[in-house]
């Protein structure tokens, strides 16, 4: 298998180039390679034979997968997919405590930048990447901060349960930004330039202040 061992996304084609499966894997080449085992091949449902041809797309962590993952099936409809809407608040065990505005920095493809991961309480999420240098953090503080005081019917995708859920796991000592605790676009410059500038951003859970 070509595909890389990183965390991504992938999408099954059929012959005349309709979708039939998207997936994630936190590694692309296992996750692939298990697919086509011969063992596993003969229990798939019958519209995967007909897969012809792979995509993938290499992501920085687990969490951006899930959410590319949801974002795919919901524009693409595969058919072989079981779920085709993003999960809701009630189909998930999630600490009240935790559901609360919130921007995430995790890792991304590119080593020289961090992946944002922006989820809001009432469900909806954006994902932004921006330089580690911190040449776009002011354009990009800006974008957050309007994100999350646009009114609900205005902004993106609506994968928020996945992003709490997630931290309620797996992604505990993820750095993160509450945005309601800052007090303007430039402050929340400040603190994500200070998060970015940081070594050990990705090994420990920092605290900016």
């Amino acid at each position: 298998c070509e595909a890389p061992a990183t965390p991504g996304v992938y999408v099954f084609r059929d012959w005349s180039g309709g979708v039939l499966y998207v997936g994630k894997a936190v590694n692309l080449r296992r996750r692939l390679a298990a697919h086509f085992a011969d063992r596993r091949w003969r229990t798939l449902p019958p519209p995967m034979t007909s897969v012809t041809a792979v995509e993938w797309q290499r992501v920085g962590s687990e969490i951006e997968a899930l959410l590319r993952e949801a974002i795919l099936i919901r524009d693409l409809r595969p058919v072989v997919n079981v779920q085709t809407a993003a999960p809701t608040f009630g189909a998930r065990a999630i600490p009240a405590s935790l559901v609360r505005d919130v921007v995430l920095l995790v890792a991304s493809s590119d080593s020289d930048a961090v992946q944002i991961v922006a989820a809001r309480a009432d469900g909806a999420t954006l994902l932004q990447r921006t330089p580690r240098s911190g040449a776009d953090l002011a354009r990009h503080s800006r974008h957050l901060w309007e994100f999350f005081r646009a009114p609900a019917c205005a902004v993106g995708d609506n994968s928020a349960a996945l992003v709490f859920s997630w931290l309620a796991d797996r992604g505990q000592r993820t750095t993160r930004v509450h945005p309601r605790d800052v007090g303007s676009a430039p402050e929340l410059r400040r603190l994500l330039g200070q998060l970015l500038a940081d070594k050990d951003l990705f090994s420990e859970r920092l605290v900016a202040s």
